[in-house]
């Protein structure tokens, strides 16, 4: 499905884990980030692609939240608001999501890591961990594939998306903590943080906000970061607090 097929699985505080960062063929285990030929083990904490800040998880929980505004939506940071998109369909509690459903799931979700165009985007200086796209990435959103919700490398006989686009939506995206550790189907696939264009009018159950906001956002954050995607009026929250839902 273009642009980010949707997930369920709500995840918990103590999965806010590390990747590695290099894109690989097959997928065996949980996510590792890597993506170069074989995918097979659970998250290790090392970036062997371009990595820029910190590896591991900060204690400061950082919560950036997603909540209507008016007609539309808004994401509220500490230190940046901007205007955002959400999907079709809406937002949906976690439990209820489905895959190909077009809504953005309710819940925290942590930023594992960011992929960027290189040929696009010049990345500044950040605190997650970083992948360049190349034309053979792809993520599986087939239900009833072993690689489901994971990243794999092109061509792909089972239904996947491609990551690296004609138009700019993937240019930046941030992979979010959910539906992965390990990935259920069909609770949702590809839900990311990306970016939107002038002409966008929803996401397929993702978050995307404009270039110029990703860049101000991505400025601050790191592995403590939570998007929380909620019904209830804006919030702006840090420091040492376990995101809400969390286990």
């Amino acid at each position: 499905m273009p642009c980010c097929p949707i997930k369920a699985n709500h995840i918990s505080y103590s999965d806010t884990g590390r990747h590695t960062g290099q894109h690989t063929g097959k997928h065996t285990g949980k996510h590792t980030g890597r993506h170069t030929g074989k995918h097979t083990g659970k998250q290790t904490g090392r970036h062997t692609g371009r990595h820029t800040g910190k590896q591991e998880a900060d204690h400061t929980v950082t919560i950036w939240t997603v909540s209507r505004e008016g007609d539309g939506f808004r994401l509220d940071a500490p230190h940046h608001s901007a205007a955002c998109l959400v999907g079709k369909a809406g937002l949906l509690p976690a439990s209820d999501k489905r895959e190909g459903d077009m809504a953005t799931p309710l819940g925290d979700w942590p930023l594992r890591y960011v992929y960027y165009r290189p040929d696009r985007v010049t990345l500044p200086e950040i605190n997650l961990p970083s992948i360049a796209l190349t034309p053979s990435m792809g993520w599986c959103d087939d239900p009833d594939h072993a690689s489901y919700n994971m990243p794999v490398d092109l061509p792909f006989a089972a239904s996947h998306e491609r990551l690296w686009r004609e138009d700019g939506l993937y240019d930046l995206i941030v992979v979010l903590g959910h539906n992965d550790s390990p990935p259920r189907p069909p609770f949702g696939s590809a839900v990311f943080f990306h970016l939107r264009e002038p002409d966008t009018a929803h996401t397929a159950g993702c978050v995307a906000v404009s270039k110029e906001d990703m860049m101000v956002l991505l400025g601050a954050a790191d592995t403590g970061t939570i998007l929380r995607v909620t019904h209830r009026a804006t919030h702006r929250a840090t420091g040492d607090n376990r995101p809400e839902g969390a286990t």
